[in-house]
Formats: C-alpha cells, structure tokens, sequence
C-alpha cells in the first residue's frame, strides 16, 4: 500500500516547516515502523524517540492526524480507515488515492527537534504527585508486602496509565493556556 507522510519538522530555534516522504508498506505496519524506515532509508536526520515499542513507556507519543497516539499502537491500516471515514462525513471532502499522514511533535510543550519535545514539566508534574502514590511514605507491615491478584493487575497497568497520562497531557488544551 502507498502512502504519504507529512511531517510537521522543527529545531528549537526555527520556525517549523512540513517534510514530505513517500513509502509503500503493509497496512499492518505500525507509524513507528514508518518512521523508522524514512529514517533509515530517506532521511537520516528525522529526529523521534521511541523504546519499548509496546506501548507501555510513551516515548514515541507524537500527534498521528491531529490527534495524541503512541507511534508504536497505531498501524497505517487502521488509520488510513480512520481518515476514510472522516472524509466520508463531509460533503467537500473526496478521499485521497494515496493516504496522507500528518506527523506532528506533541502538543504543550516546547520542541528540541522534529518529534521531540522537552518533557521536563511533564516529570516535574509527575514528580509532585509521587508521595501521594507512592508506597515509601506509608507504614508497611513488618512481614511480606503481598499483593492481592486485584492489586497485581493493578500495579502492571500502572506503566500503561503513566503513558496514557503523557499522551492526555499533551493534547489538554488548558494547558497551553495555563501551564501546571
């Protein structure tokens, strides 16, 4: 399958501008395996951050068509079905033969380059709340600290939240208006 990325570029002292590169790829190919291949084979210097590629840490969250995802979730199959259907509810709008892609950095914070951004408030904000979730300020029983099955599930979804948490944070309008 064809398609386009459209990738929103910027160093932290310029103004952004719009790179464009053309791939054929699976439609089960993640965005991140996108830009990973327009990294190695087009274009060596398109900055991102990616780790786990599980969707549990949140280092590739970036703006997927308007909208805060994790690169390493979305496929290209799936959004290309997105953007069919929102071209199908407007009258004006004819789908594109070649899906178009929008790659933006997130939202609410400063960029460094291309798809990075400095996530420092977001850590700081993360850091202000850790007594109030964390188990180091509480009295624990002398024996084993057990967790219950319920309280197991729990804590493996905890990565998961912390991810969700830094997407949601990105695309809050209030905080551009007023930052925590």
């Amino acid at each position: 399958m064809q398609v386009r990325f459209q990738v929103i570029r910027q160093n932290a002292d310029t103004p952004p501008w719009v790179q464009t590169y053309d791939l054929e790829v699976d439609p089960g190919n993640t965005i991140l395996d996108c830009l990973n291949r327009i990294k190695w084979e087009q274009d060596g210097g398109l900055t991102y951050r990616k780790n786990c590629r599980n969707t549990i840490c949140g280092s590739c969250s970036m703006r997927i068509n308007g909208r805060s995802a994790l690169a390493c979730k979305e496929n290209v199959g799936n959004e290309a079905a997105r953007l069919q259907t929102i071209a199908a509810t407007r009258p004006s709008a004819t789908a594109e033969a070649v899906p178009t892609f929008t790659i933006a950095p997130m939202g609410n914070m400063p960029v460094l380059r291309d798809l990075v951004v400095d996530m420092q408030s977001f850590w700081d904000n993360l850091q202000a709340v850790d007594p109030y979730v964390s188990t180091e300020a509480r009295q624990l029983p002398e024996r084993e600290f057990c967790s219950l099955p319920k309280n197991a599930i729990a804590s493996t979804k905890s990565a998961t939240v912390f991810s969700a948490e830094l997407v949601t944070r990105s695309a809050t309008p209030a905080r551009s208006i007023q930052p925590l």
